[in-house]
């Protein structure tokens, strides 16, 4: 049957099954007697044809209660009719009518929170960063999977589940690293090219929200529109009608929902009634679990406590969009069903039955997997058995943003217990090694709005803004930096900065958190720049850091002195060929390496001296090496005027000696400069440093002889 409970104004579904003795190709006819108040539709007319496909079960029965229908038990009696035998049955639907929920009162903090535990947020955050860097897919390599493969590790044809694009983009905008976009557009480049090559997807594998954000990013208007193609047809994806009903299809019409509300958020026209059908549906779910007991189900009578979370978020999703819609249009209806359905959820999964526990396994700290029924009544004494291990805490962060959210919605006062029962749960999902690709989506995908809800306590109490400490830049490349901080609570983190302290240009923060960094761009190298920090708490105070210069470096200046020199080359040099390398490594174009291309980019800013200094170095013999031990000058040395004699003229070209690795290596370096500057019968100022780097580098590799200096610095000279 399904769901029981329904709403004044709005629908319930439902379907019936015909007996095992029931004929393929017969045909059922249905007719309803009719009730004030209500309106029953039959989704094809009232004919109905039996078929192996639909297990004996009829098309989806609409049932609509009207705004004035009234309250309490009513008796739905619908006649099916054999158009083989006419034999006539009739199956009372027993409904219970009830008014739309009060809107929830506003949360009250009026006590100074308890905040989440500090070494989970750090694990949490740690985790990230770690486990999203390898993993079974080599982050920044060149294996992601076999996109064909069928598993549960990683790639499912063509997908990375539990959508690693969204949990990618996010922690792109968490941790303020740029880089996580290039992994998030690893995943859609297969993923979306296969929902568009395909036309569809499994219901189940239906992933919309990390497409909505890259949309929403991108100012590449091919790539916005790919986007947008993707999401109109994952909007058209979800559970065969005459499965809504069942909740053995929660997971997909779950996903049905949020995508048609990513459809929307990002204008495209999608049917509202479809979506309402969804949400009805979803509703009704819950209902048949944890209300009525009427659990309608084709696979057997059961509760899994994760597809209550997807159920959940998809909730949350329509209830804030509802919201969002109501602000713009006093006539659209905040859906007041969803905190109640979700509460009365909540309460049972962190809830006890006398002294046995509902859903939550406390010996493993985590919700059990699953929970079989001897009936459709979800109850402890109905338990038929349970399906449970300690690796289920991997679904932990599935749920516990729910607790996240209900804390958020219920507040300090009315909500403690879901704050406290989420922490636990949300700390013991934090144990887990989440290095495998697919519990590494799951995982990021929606943990982060459950650190965000339990940070977002506006106490009304607070009246002083975040302090801000421990500001620092890193150098991510001539036109980018990074600029990091911490604050003393919570807040959402924005630099302001410009040529001028008027400013002009931002970078928003887009999460609360203490533990900021920023990333600046599109900056002009040697030009001095003007920021300052802004940040914000959850209860709207503010407070701003003093202003501050930085100076961003030009290309080849590692040390950030102002001049790319030998000293540059010589950090070059000492890291060259490794990995996770920064700007100060010698890492110029930001791919985390030390190599040719950077080596390029030095020598196409070093500074050249065509005729030697007045002082000489070492004698009168042109040196390649770093500068003799304790012979520095204090002040540097005057420079002859150039001298443009011959073409040929010796040149003085002070560097570090760089022993590199191969002949490779001098052929890669070479091919990276004339790539990028031209052949070598250039004579142009760059042609010639291109000249006397990799010459030198020959000579250097061609007949070493090694030296030892009075420090035991090793050089090769000629």
């Amino acid at each position: 049957m399904g769901a029981t409970y329904i709403s004044q104004g709005h629908d319930l579904y439902v379907t019936l099954r015909c007996s095992t003795e029931s004929e393929v190709g017969e045909s059922i006819f249905f007719s309803d007697d009719s009730l004030d108040g209500f309106t029953i539709n039959f989704s094809y007319g009232n004919i109905w044809m039996l078929s192996s496909s639909n297990n004996n079960k009829s098309d989806l029965i609409r049932i609509h209660a009207d705004d004035d229908a009234s309250l309490g038990p009513a008796t739905i009696t619908i006649t099916a009719t054999s158009s083989m035998t006419n034999v006539v049955h009739t199956i009372d639907v027993e409904l219970i009518v009830e008014s739309m929920p009060a809107a929830l009162p506003a949360p009250e903090f009026n006590c100074d929170p308890q905040p989440i535990d500090s070494d989970a947020i750090a694990s949490w955050e740690h985790k990230m960063i770690a486990d999203g860097s390898g993993g079974t897919w080599d982050r920044g390599g060149e294996y992601w999977g076999d996109a064909t493969r069928i598993g549960s590790i990683g790639w499912e044809a063509g997908t990375w589940y539990y959508d690693g694009q969204r949990a990618f983009i996010q922690i792109a905008d968490y941790t303020g690293d740029s880089s996580w976009y290039e992994e998030a557009d690893r995943v859609e480049a297969m993923y979306r090219t296969a929902v568009i090559e395909n036309g569809s997807v499994a219901g189940y594998k239906n992933f919309a929200e990390g497409l909505a954000l890259a949309y929403e990013r991108e100012d590449n208007d091919p790539e916005k529109t790919l986007d947008a193609q993707a999401i109109a047809i994952l909007a058209g994806v979800g559970p065969y009608w005459v499965e809504v009903t069942d909740v053995y299809s929660i997971r997909e019409c779950s996903y049905n929902v949020n995508s048609r509300i990513m459809a929307k958020r990002i204008g495209l026209s999608i049917d509202d009634v479809n979506l309402s059908r969804h949400v009805d549906s979803l509703l009704g779910m819950l209902d048949q679990w944890f209300r009525t007991g009427t659990m309608e189900t084709s696979s057997g009578y059961f509760l899994q406590p994760y597809m209550v979370g997807l159920a959940s978020e998809a909730l949350i999703n329509w209830y804030e969009y509802t919201i969002a819609q109501h602000a713009l249009d006093s006539e659209f209806d905040v859906d007041t069903r969803v905190p109640h359905y979700l509460t009365i959820a909540g309460d049972w999964l962190m809830g006890k039955t006398g002294e046995q526990w509902n859903a939550w396994n406390p010996e493993y700290g985590c919700w059990n997997y699953k929970i079989w029924y001897t009936s459709g009544e979800v109850n402890v004494s109905n338990i038929d058995f349970v399906e449970s291990h300690d690796y289920d805490r991997l679904l932990n962060q599935l749920i516990t943003p729910l607790f996240g959210w209900l804390y958020k919605v219920h507040g300090e006062t009315n909500g403690a217990a879901y704050r406290t029962f989420g922490d636990a749960a949300f700390t013991y999902g934090v144990s887990m090694d989440y290095s495998q690709g697919k519990e590494f989506s799951q995982n990021y995908r929606w943990s982060v709005d459950y650190v965000q809800w339990r940070l977002n306590n506006p106490w009304a109490n607070d009246d002083a803004g975040p302090v801000i400490s421990n500001i620092s830049r890193d150098i991510l490349t001539s036109q980018s930096v990074y600029v990091t901080w911490k604050t003393d609570e919570a807040a959402f983190g924005i630099v302001e900065y410009g040529l001028t302290t008027e400013y002009g240009s931002t970078a928003n923060g887009v999460y609360l958190k203490t533990s900021h960094r920023q990333q600046l761009n599109e900056l002009t190298p040697g030009t001095d720049y003007h920021h300052r920090i802004k940040t914000t708490d959850s209860s709207g105070n503010v407070s701003y850091s003093s202003d501050q210069v930085l100076v961003v470096p030009i290309p080849g200046d590692a040390n950030l002195d102002g001049v790319v020199d030998a000293r540059d080359m010589a950090r070059l040099g000492a890291h060259w060929n490794i990995s996770n390398a920064t700007w100060e490594d010698g890492d110029f174009n930001q791919d985390g390496l030390v190599n040719a291309r950077d080596a390029a980019i030095l020598a196409a800013n070093l500074g050249v001296i065509l005729r030697a200094p007045a002082e000489a170095v070492r004698e009168s013999i042109p040196f390649v090496g770093p500068l003799p031990y304790n012979t520095m000058p204090a002040t540097r040395p005057s420079i002859a005027p150039v001298g443009r004699s011959r073409e040929g003229e010796n040149l003085l070209f002070a560097k570090s000696a760089v022993k590199m690795p191969s002949q490779d290596a001098i052929a890669v370096l070479d091919a990276a400069i004339s790539q990028e500057y031209g052949p070598q019968s250039e004579t142009t100022l760059l042609g010639r440093q291109r000249l006397v780097w990799t010459s030198t580098v020959s000579r250097r590799q061609s007949h070493p002889r090694e030296v030892e200096s009075p420090d035991g610095l090793s050089l090769w000279t000629e």
